[in-house]
């Protein structure tokens, strides 16, 4: 078998399991978003004191999917380290555009660097998503 054969065999192999291959990337990818690369509050690292409301893990908190368009959701949870809603993935993700917001007043901050564990921000970890989605495909595609 020539090399273009195999790989339109590993594709067409793919493409049947696509919904598998979103599902599992989009639950691999954001748990790390989540967990390994959302900083959470460490107040004792800051140069000045947080303020009198401030609520350690808001950030890890405040991650949304949504279906079609960005989520304006917000949350003042602290104790919940997913992403809100995942049933809201379609029974059939392929080809849907599938969005993760977090819309915490300070992600912004965050995000251009006002963290000491995440001095570049967290969308740097947008780059980490081709590679886990081509390892997921062929977990699953084989």
């Amino acid at each position: 078998m020539s090399l273009a054969d195999s790989v339109r065999a590993f594709k067409a192999k793919a493409m049947g399991k696509a919904d598998d291959i979103v599902r599992e990337t989009f639950l691999q990818f954001s748990g790390q978003l989540v967990s390994d690369w959302t900083p959470y509050g460490q107040p004792e690292l800051w140069k000045s004191p947080p303020p009198a409301d401030y609520r350690p893990g808001n950030l890890q908190s405040s991650w949304f999917l949504s279906v079609g368009s960005p989520s304006s959701e917000t949350t003042q949870e602290t104790n919940h380290r997913a992403v809100h809603q995942p049933d809201r993935m379609p029974e059939h993700p392929a080809g849907t555009m599938l969005y993760l917001s977090n819309n915490a007043p300070h992600a912004g901050a965050i995000e251009a660097g006002h963290s000491s564990q995440a001095p570049v921000g967290i969308m740097w970890s947008a780059q980490e998503f081709s590679p886990m989605a081509a390892a997921v495909a062929r977990r699953i595609a084989g």
